[in-house]
């Protein structure tokens, strides 16, 4: 690994993709993907800030971590398919606290055990200061900001007049979809009033929020479909009506490069909610648009039924 620098626009991914990839381009370089091997570091500006790093006790290869304190200690941070790592050291390679929660049974009642081996390993790292240490030996659990309080208030004991970086303050950028959807399906009527079948024609558009705070994998997605409804009457004639639907959904969208499965559960109000659930899967036609498919089925109270298909169009904002 050289030490240039260089400047360009930086493809922004969930944790646990972070930690194995960098996805990086400019005017003069194509998009391309850098191993932990291949690159020393890389930051968004303002962000967060990733480093290569050796961890003790993992495979022996390098892999990208989170930059957290860069002061007269360092503390770094990853996340995986196997939860939350908090990481220390001053070298090339990193030392894990460990921190493990596990329920236990005994006499036939359920116990939450923390196992604490990170606090002989934290006061061992930070303990020779006697405010910390006590601190430390209080500590109930370990969490990211709480790793950074401690690390931050070492280096200001330790060396007021030194220079300490706090590079994991949590700034998420902006990132909202707006979708155009189309729809058909079918639906059930089985109330006192009315029995009976009939189609649905669906459109309408649909915002996504990105919510990364509560995961980075989840949207909360609103907007207004257009449901035009044909009701089957052999004796009468079929009956045309048209309703519009305020959908409030969560939607989950696993991670992927070109194809992401993606599942989304919700209301869609109308005289009263709509029970809505549906699966399916995007095809990312470029980094800002990507094309939707999906199969749903929606319930209420007053037994109705609904299934159907709809296809989205749809373009990020932001990051």
């Amino acid at each position: 690994m050289a030490n240039d620098t260089i400047y360009g626009e930086l493809q922004y991914q969930s944790d646990m993709m972070s930690i194995s990839s960098c996805i990086f381009k400019n005017d003069t370089l194509p998009q391309t993907s850098y191993s932990p091997e291949e690159l020393k570091a890389y930051r968004f500006t303002g962000g967060k800030y990733y480093i290569s790093k050796y961890v003790y006790g993992l495979e022996n290869r390098r892999q990208f971590v989170e930059y957290l304190v860069d002061g007269e200690k360092d503390a770094y941070y990853f996340r995986d398919k196997n939860g939350h790592h908090y990481l220390v050291g001053d070298t090339d390679s990193l030392l894990e606290l460990r921190y493990k929660e596990k329920t236990v049974i005994q006499n036939g009642k359920e116990f939450l055990v923390k196992e604490k081996q990170y606090l002989t390993m934290l006061e061992d790292y930070l303990g020779d200061q006697d405010i910390l240490s006590k601190q430390i030996k209080r500590s109930n659990t370990l969490s990211r900001s709480r790793l950074i309080k401690m690390t931050k208030k070492y280096h200001d004991l330790y060396c007021p007049e030194g220079i300490c970086e706090v590079y994991g303050k949590q700034k998420y950028p902006f990132r909202m979809k707006v979708a155009l959807s189309r729809g058909v399906g079918e639906f059930v009527l089985e109330a006192e009033e009315a029995r009976g079948k009939g189609s649905v024609q669906q459109q309408g558009a649909l915002l996504s929020f990105w919510l990364p705070k509560a995961n980075e994998n989840l949207y909360l997605q609103v907007g207004v479909l257009q449901n035009n409804i044909t009701f089957y009457n052999e004796e009468e004639g079929d009956a045309s009506s048209r309703f519009y639907f305020i959908p409030l959904r969560f939607q989950y969208v696993f991670s992927g490069k070109f194809i992401q499965p993606r599942i989304t559960v919700g209301s869609d109000m109308l005289f009263m909610p709509i029970f809505h659930a549906s699966v399916g899967a995007q095809l990312n036609l470029h980094k800002r648009w990507a094309l939707g498919a999906d199969v749903y089925g929606q319930t209420a109270l007053f037994n109705l039924s609904q299934y159907g298909s709809n296809l989205t169009l749809s373009y990020r904002f932001g990051k």
